[in-house]
């Protein structure tokens, strides 16, 4: 609510918030990030014998995913390098 009223308040919020958050946000989205039609095609990437075959087959998937998924997943990792190496 605080968020929403547009306070700055993340830098006060508990850990658990913001991962709450964070489920919030990706679950009210119109559309999921990993596309429905790719879904499945994701899934059996990692089913692939080898992680060279796993990450080829994942990376060449995502060149398909269109900007804005493509965008917020860039971001997202992004963040969750930062919060890994903290």
């Amino acid at each position: 609510t605080k968020l929403d009223q547009g306070e700055d308040c993340l830098s006060t919020a508990l850990p658990l918030d913001i991962a709450g958050l964070l489920k919030q946000f990706f679950r009210e989205l119109p559309e999921p990030v990993l596309t429905t039609d790719l879904h499945s095609a994701f899934l059996k990437a990692q089913e692939l014998p080898t992680e060279e075959e796993r990450t080829s087959a994942t990376v060449l998937l995502s060149c398909v995913l269109p900007d804005r998924n493509l965008n917020t997943l860039r971001y997202f990792f992004s963040f969750l390098k930062a919060v890994s190496q903290r």
